[in-house]
């Protein structure tokens, strides 16, 4: 087999893995309304708006439950839904959302928002606090609901991290060369 012919093979394997593993649905936490930012630097004590995203559903959602661990680097001050929105609890203890038309969760859709006071000044003497979205907990499960068939559909949850922690060690750019020969 030449080199060509091995390189397309290997391409291809990654691009059918990629697929695959892109169509796991999730949600995330995001820190900015663009939907970009999942690993920011404390911005000091203040309140602020985080954003609750569901990803790879490819379906329509009429209705989602899961549960936000905090961690100790905020404090929750309240859920943040549209209009219109049927709530049952608070996204610490396990919240349910069921949207009063369903949204289209065939790419990235917010599903709330979530109001919290940063507790920090900055990233120093941090080190990689994480929010995660964890399973409700009575069903021990992420989930949404399909429309128009009412299915359940399973999901993960993802952590965000804050204030990332990147080791550095001092050295010359010989050094960092030689890795790659």
């Amino acid at each position: 087999m030449n080199r060509t012919a091995l390189f397309l093979l290997v391409v291809a394997l990654l691009l059918v893995s990629g697929n695959s593993y892109a169509a796991v649905p999730c949600v995330k936490i995001y820190f900015d309304e663009t939907l970009e930012d999942t690993h920011p630097v404390c911005p000091g004590p203040k309140v602020d708006k985080f954003y609750v995203v569901a990803h790879n559903f490819d379906v329509y959602m009429s209705a989602v439950q899961y549960r936000i661990d905090y961690g100790n680097l905020w404090a929750f001050l309240g859920d943040d839904v549209d209009e219109g929105t049927l709530v049952i609890g608070q996204s610490p203890d396990g919240i349910s959302l069921a949207f009063p038309a369903p949204l289209d969760a065939c790419g990235p859709v917010v599903v709330q928002r979530v109001d919290v006071f940063w507790m920090c000044n900055d990233c120093a003497g941090w080190r990689e606090y994480s929010i995660r979205v964890l399973p409700y907990p009575s069903t021990g499960k992420i989930e949404a609901v399909r429309w128009p068939d009412m299915a359940r559909v399973t999901a993960y949850g993802l952590e965000s991290i804050i204030c990332p922690y990147m080791s550095t060690k001092q050295t010359t750019w010989g050094n960092v060369k030689s890795l790659y020969k």
